[in-house]
C-alpha cells in the first residue's frame, strides 16, 4: 500500500493481478452481465488507485475493495435506470421505452449480499447441525 501510495505503478499491478479475478466474480454476481461486470471491475480499481494516492488514511485493502465493488454495481443500476433504452427497431416517431420491471438496484444489491452471507453460514455447518430433531 505505502509504495503505490508512492507512486509504484509497479506495485499497484501486483494488488491488481492478486484481486482482479475475485472482484470480478463479486462484481458478476450483482449484475450477471460480463460485459458490466468487466467494465465495473475497471472502475473499481482506477477508483481504488485513486483514492489511495490522495489520502494516506491506513485501509485494510480488501474489504475496503470490496466495498468500492458494491458502490460500483449501485452506481452502474442508478445510471442505467435513469438512462432511456430506445428499442432499435422502432421508427423514429414510434420509439418504445424499456424499462425494467425489477427491483431497485439497492434492493437488488441488498438480496445477493444477503444470500450471499446465508450460503456462507449454511456452508460452515455441518450435515448434523443441518438434521432437525
Amino acid at each position: 500500500m505505502s509504495a503505490v501510495r508512492a507512486g509504484d505503478d509497479h506495485a499497484f499491478e501486483q494488488l491488481y493481478h492478486r484481486y482482479q479475478r475475485r472482484i470480478g466474480a463479486h462484481v458478476y454476481g450483482m449484475v450477471r452481465d460480463h460485459g458490466r461486470a468487466e467494465d465495473i471491475t475497471q472502475d473499481v480499481f482506477v477508483s481504488a488507485l485513486r483514492r489511495m494516492r490522495e489520502n494516506e488514511t491506513p485501509i485494510a485493502f480488501r474489504p475496503w475493495l470490496y466495498e468500492i465493488a458494491k458502490n460500483a454495481c449501485i452506481d452502474a443500476f442508478r445510471r442505467s435506470s435513469r438512462a432511456e433504452e430506445i428499442s432499435y427497431d422502432a421508427d423514429g416517431g414510434d420509439r418504445l421505452r424499456l424499462v425494467s420491471t425489477g427491483p431497485s438496484p439497492e434492493a437488488a444489491v441488498d438480496t445477493r449480499m444477503s444470500l450471499d452471507d446465508l450460503r456462507g453460514a449454511f456452508a460452515g455447518l455441518s450435515a448434523a447441525d443441518l438434521v432437525c430433531s
